[in-house]
């Protein structure tokens, strides 16, 4: 791939290979490189959508922005009225159609309605389906549709090509309603229909330009789907502390946020009129995203979500549930002092316990807190067949997220073996 960088692990590094990190903190040397992605301002707080988005918008000169989200907040709820009263004559259209697990199809009927409206700019309302097609509304529009020029190649298990995608993307602002962390990133989920395969394409411009974290925007959200993000921005903080490129400032947001996740996510759901909860659980999803997943890439878990998503259209907080518990036994041989602090994190005394012991109690911490918001522990109860699990465990083992995974994964063998404990 002329027009595609490639490197071993991680290309900031250079030649050095994952191992040699993995050696490095064996030998007590913390060591690696920690590079956030470039986002110009995070607004948080109640009210700060109505009291800062005119004014994000005119900071970029944009004049004509569409709003991307799904039918639900489209027709019954009145937060896109909301965003049209702020943006005035700013806000060029609505496209409603963004899907979940964000197909082709949806990305590109919002671009063609962006070309029609002439947009400058997107502007997401939702979780990560609005904000999945709002980047690739941006991607398209710059480089075109031509994705096997633009997808990624990772050969297991430090080997990865992502083309350059150089062209200039229209601004982005993100405005989430759930927990899913997809607006702090600059990757996009995209399944394609045709390979009921969900590939993730890198491009550091649709990176928003702006998030806004306001926990009013969060109360028409639906109850599973805020269970299930929350459990989503769980596995994402817990993932992250075990990845091989974890660093110090990664692990002390992760456990940070495990921590706040156990302690507001079943409150907001018996009380979700209160605002209070709602705002922490955004800060940590922000927490466990863009200081965790976006600079340590999670692991094997993440890698099965994808392809639940892509083959069986799960919602990712639900595969998240379904896998979380059981990546966990998985890793604990190789990741068990990470997940004793993930139990500390959850409240847990560890102090008369092994590490290997607080580590299994973080697996039924976190299974008990499944059950108790009310989500699915087995991919029977969703709808998957035992003849999907063969082709699940090939396409996950060529996922680039399974590079940072703490213990080595021999091949698609071992991620079937992963996926027949959560049938």
């Amino acid at each position: 791939m002329g027009s595609a960088w490639r490197f071993n692990a991680v290309n900031a590094l250079k030649e050095s290979r994952v191992a040699e990190i993995v050696a490095s903190k064996q030998a007590g040397a913390p060591r690696g490189i920690y590079s956030p992605l470039s986002i110009d301002r995070f607004y948080f707080g109640p009210g700060s959508v109505r009291e800062n988005l005119a004014n994000e918008v005119d900071r970029h000169g944009i004049k004509r922005a569409m709003i991307v989200t799904g039918k639900t907040l489209s027709t019954k709820t009145d937060l896109v009225d909301q965003l049209r009263d702020v943006l005035g004559a700013r806000c060029a259209g609505v496209f409603g159609g963004a899907l979940q697990n964000t197909p082709t199809a949806s990305i590109m009927a919002g671009v063609a309605l962006a070309r029609d409206l002439r947009a400058d700019a997107v502007i997401s309302l939702g979780g990560s389906s609005p904000v999945d097609v709002a980047k690739g509304i941006a991607l398209v529009l710059a480089e075109g549709n031509d994705w096997e020029r633009m997808r990624p190649r990772f050969v297991y298990p430090n080997t990865l090509e992502v083309p350059k995608l150089e062209k200039p993307k229209i601004p982005y602002i993100a405005i989430t309603t759930t927990l899913s962390g997809s607006e702090f990133t600059h990757v996009v989920g995209i399944t394609h229909e045709d390979e009921r395969r969900k590939i993730q394409y890198v491009d550091p411009q649709v990176a928003p330009k702006a998030v806004f974290l306001d926990p009013l925007m969060t109360l028409a959200t639906p109850h599973d789907l805020w269970a299930n993000t929350g459990v989503k921005c769980l596995y994402h903080a817990i993932e992250s502390n075990y990845s091989v490129l974890a660093s110090p400032p990664s692990q002390t947001a992760c456990l940070k946020s495990v921590s706040l996740v156990n302690e507001h996510l079943v409150h907001s759901l018996e009380h979700p009129d209160e605002v209070a909860p709602r705002g922490y659980l955004q800060i940590a999803c922000w927490m466990a995203v863009f200081f965790g997943a976006i600079t340590t890439w999670s692991g094997v878990g993440h890698a099965i979500d994808h392809m639940l998503g892509g083959r069986l259209n799960i919602q990712h907080g639900v595969a998240a549930a379904i896998s979380m518990p059981p990546v966990m036994d998985f890793n604990r041989k190789a990741a068990a002092p990470q997940l004793a602090a993930v139990a500390r994190a959850m409240g847990i005394d560890t102090v008369n316990m092994t590490d290997d012991e607080a580590a299994a109690a973080a697996s039924d911490a976190v299974r008990a807190l499944i059950k108790r918001v009310g989500l699915p522990s087995r991919l029977r109860d969703v709808g998957a067949a035992i003849e999907d699990l063969e082709p699940l465990a090939r396409d996950s083992f060529a996922d680039f997220p399974l590079w940072t995974n703490p213990r080595h994964i021999n091949g698609p063998e071992e991620i079937l073996e992963i996926l027949k404990t959560m049938y």
